[in-house]
């Protein structure tokens, strides 16, 4: 069974309009593929995939994540422009 886990669900661009969306992938094959833009996702670390992008506008987006051909989840993140506000619970 494959487990997804969204690391960066919301996504900073950079002043160029480029951000990087992080996903954990535990159980998955050679390759992953994003099919909102078909995004080619690059391993990074064990189980951590990255998926490159360009040109997005702000707001949420979904996508469904493929391997092998076979889906493996529906993600969801959300596109921000400029600082990203943290909450630390202060």
């Amino acid at each position: 069974m494959t487990k997804v886990q969204v690391l960066t669900p919301s996504v900073r661009l950079t002043a160029r309009g480029e951000g990087e969306l992080r996903l954990k992938v535990v159980g998955c094959g050679e390759e992953l593929e994003l099919q909102q833009r078909i995004l080619k996702g690059v391993p990074e670390a064990e189980c951590v995939w990255v998926f490159k992008f360009q040109g997005l506008k702000r707001g949420k987006y979904q996508g469904v994540l493929y391997s092998g051909g076979r889906k493996l989840a529906v993600i969801e993140f959300e596109v921000q422009r400029g600082l990203v506000e943290e909450d630390l619970g202060l």
